[in-house]
């Protein structure tokens, strides 16, 4: 992944690291602020027409891009009032027609005082429009939370590239729509800071592995993908997997049923085949054939020992397994287990978590760790598999690769189901010999693209019907077309 990317995510020490060597190069600190400056107010002139303006100045740079900002709006005739943190002034909100904040950026990481806790609820509770610079103020830029309060944006303007806090919850919900400008710093400055390579998911980081047909290709060259089910009245998850897969490119895919869940299988599928799998022999049997090269199993699957057998069974194939649901669960009383048989198998692993099955594997991680990105990127490296925390703000983390969030992702989504199709959709992908971290991230962007295109209501057996229309998309974009 090119590490100068436009959807590169930097930290706020990252940031303040750009800013030094973008000064050292030349540029100095005030023209960065002047730059800063001319850019919210070219926002504000592109949005807003001539009115009263509230500025809201902090103390730090943050503070003086706002100072600038009310500078040029006031050179082109805007009627600007500027309140200063450190005045002893009562803030006059009822004048204003539009509030700038640039109280404090994304570098806040300690919570706000009482003054400024009454201010940014004051602020919410007027209703005015509300630009923010940088990030709206009360929102921790590495971590998106809030500082306990946050104020409620209509459009940010931040500089250089996106924090964190852009893109992750609720700093995301609090920053309306989100503009990056450009005040001087050069990309190749990227090659030149510290610290971890976060992104925002894009078709432009795995496009160029993204599988496509050959004319003269035949069905195991895409691979064949084995979903594992759970009893006769808990098969949907499983298949909603395995009909993802096959719509995401599979050559072929098989459900590997329990006997008693065998016809109930086979009545509802025809484009997937059904093997009778009992027990863990009988799954090694079933994917002791090479070309069955990628396994789905924890829709659906239930909790138990035999379960537990499965899985275990499942990792040590030479396939590739994606572990999700119930999979997970499995181990929450001895999640080390799980992770040594991971780590010492040669085959991909992908663990596809939502809030509660991660805590249950790995803690709470606001706890232990600085940001929902951190948490996602040393539980990959804790678990040796590639991580796809679920949730509006999922994250993507491989031990080997950098984390990516994904922002395409509609509140739809939040059906019964619609998980089973993202693993399904991974599976897929992975059967056709993507690279797992970025299969996952392929696959959890298509899941969002979906969710998109069918909106409110939607079902999760739904989403994969409208798979090919959106590959078919990407791959005109990927021929230049």
């Amino acid at each position: 992944m090119n590490p100068e990317s436009k959807n590169r995510l930097i930290t706020t020490a990252q940031m303040y690291e750009a800013d030094g060597v973008t000064i050292a190069a030349g540029v100095s600190e005030e023209q960065l602020i002047a730059n800063a400056g001319r850019a919210v107010c070219d926002e504000v002139r592109g949005q807003w027409s001539p009115c009263e303006v509230l500025v809201l100045a902090g103390p730090g740079n943050n503070g003086a891009d706002g100072r600038e900002a009310a500078r040029f709006l006031r050179g082109e005739g805007w009627p600007v009032v500027v309140w200063d943190y450190a005045s002893d002034e009562d803030v006059r909100l009822d004048d204003a027609e539009l509030i700038i904040d640039s109280l404090f950026g994304a570098g806040l990481s300690r919570p706000l005082d009482a003054k400024l806790q009454n201010l940014v609820e004051r602020v919410n509770a007027s209703g005015k429009p509300v630009v923010s610079v940088d990030i709206p103020t009360g929102i921790d830029g590495n971590t998106g939370l809030a500082c306990p309060v946050a104020i409620k944006a209509d459009r940010t303007v931040t500089f250089f590239r996106q924090k964190p806090g852009h893109v992750l919850y609720p700093g995301r919900e609090q920053c309306g729509g989100i503009v990056c400008c450009d005040i001087g710093i050069k990309d190749e400055v990227l090659g030149a800071i510290d610290g971890p390579a976060f992104f925002e998911n894009e078709p432009s980081l795995w496009l160029d592995v993204y599988p496509r047909r050959r004319a003269q290709a035949h069905k195991y060259q895409y691979g064949h993908a084995i979903a594992v089910s759970g009893g006769m009245c808990s098969t949907g998850a499983c298949r909603l997997a395995a009909m993802a897969a096959l719509r995401a490119g599979a050559g072929l895919v098989t459900v590997a049923s329990r006997r008693s869940a065998l016809m109930v299988n086979a009545g509802h599928l025809t484009e997937v085949m059904v093997s009778a799998v009992d027990t863990p022999e009988e799954l090694l049997q079933l994917a002791q054939d090479e070309r069955r090269n990628a396994i789905v199993i924890g829709p659906g699957l239930g909790l138990g020992e035999r379960q537990r057998d499965l899985v275990l069974a499942a990792l040590t194939t030479h396939a590739a397994v994606i572990l999700d649901a119930d999979a997970l669960t499995l181990f929450k009383d001895d999640p080390d287990l799980l992770f040594k048989e991971i780590i010492k198998r040669k085959a991909a692993v992908v663990m596809t978590p939502h809030e509660g099955e991660f805590k249950r594997l790995f803690g709470d991680w606001r706890q232990s760790h600085g940001s929902k990105l951190q948490a996602a990127a040393a539980a990959s490296k804790r678990s040796g598999a590639t991580i796809v925390y679920k949730g509006p703000d999922t994250i993507i983390a491989a031990p080997d690769g950098p984390a990516v969030v994904n922002t395409n992702a509609p509140p739809y989504l939040a059906v019964a189901g619609s998980g089973d199709v993202l693993a399904g959709i991974i599976t897929g992908l992975i059967a056709q010999h993507m690279p797992a971290h970025k299969a996952a991230c392929a696959g959890v962007w298509l899941h969002g693209q979906a969710g998109q295109k069918l909106g409110a209501g939607l079902l999760a057996g739904e989403l994969q019907s409208v798979l090919p229309e959106i590959v078919a998309g990407l791959q005109a974009v990927g021929r230049g077309c």
